[in-house]
């Protein structure tokens, strides 16, 4: 398949122009390249222009086909990160016990994804519109989505929760997100979740005991123990330490 191509770079192929560029989302590309049509995708891309391809490869893979005829293949290899066992047995004991996998690549290289990471629930061949479905369907609710890709973007902003990597993820990825991690690192995303959890702990404790005190304060005043003026200066007062107190940060591992 490589020569084909090769050769159709040597006869000139390569320098021609390039017209009528029409992506399918989630899915591929298809172009004029001079006289010639070129397709390229996954195989759900071949097979919807009718393109004969091999059996399919245990990984991810691209295709590459020329007036509707297979040139040639990439394959891809996915390769997990040290840290990725882990991160899911942290995520798991914060509580998020359904974690599930849901991704475009291909039933036979989630499976193994989702083998060595103990992920029960695996969606695979997923695209934009079938990620959104996956995760509205998931129980318990919220859902929390974490993604990196421009395919991700839809299902980012559909989440209850939607956290993107950014340091090397997509731009509208991103946009997307209401939860944005400035790293590569994905054990950030439990340090997230319980800075999170303990911003909200610390802000609802702050608003209670502003309340209790306000609630005091004109039991107080009612029975005309102190002035008006006194009063009104406690009450803001009551107000300003409520206020620092939710904005307090609370250090967090």
């Amino acid at each position: 398949m490589a020569l084909a191509v090769e050769e159709y770079a040597k006869d000139g192929g390569a320098n021609s122009p390039v017209s009528a560029i029409r992506e399918h989302i989630g899915m591929g590309v298809d172009a004029k390249l001079g006289k010639h049509k070129v397709t390229l995708g996954s195989l759900a891309h071949m097979r919807l222009h009718g393109i004969k391809t091999q059996s399919q490869n245990s990984g991810s893979a691209i295709y590459i086909a020329l007036d509707k005829k297979l040139v040639g293949r990439i394959d891809f290899k996915d390769q997990l990160r040290a840290s990725s066992a882990i991160v899911v047995q942290d995520l798991q004991q914060l509580g998020l016990k359904n974690i599930a996998l849901v991704t475009g690549d291909n039933q036979i290289a989630a499976n193994k994804v989702a083998g060595a990471l103990d992920i029960k629930t695996v969606f695979a061949d997923q695209l934009p519109t079938d990620k959104i479905t996956a995760v509205q369907n998931l129980q318990p609710k919220p859902t929390l989505f974490v993604g990196d890709g421009l395919n991700d973007a839809p299902v980012l902003a559909a989440a209850d929760v939607g956290i993107a990597m950014g340091a090397f993820g997509s731009p509208l990825a991103v946009e997307s997100a209401g939860i944005v991690i400035m790293s590569d690192d994905i054990s950030r995303v439990p340090l997230a979740i319980r800075i999170a959890r303990a911003t909200r702990a610390t802000a609802t404790r702050s608003v209670l005991l502003g309340i209790a005190a306000c609630i005091l304060l004109m039991l107080v005043a009612s029975f005309g123990l102190i002035p008006a003026t006194i009063g009104a200066l406690l009450q803001e007062a009551i107000d300003a330490l409520s206020i620092t107190s939710a904005l307090a940060g609370k250090k967090v591992k």
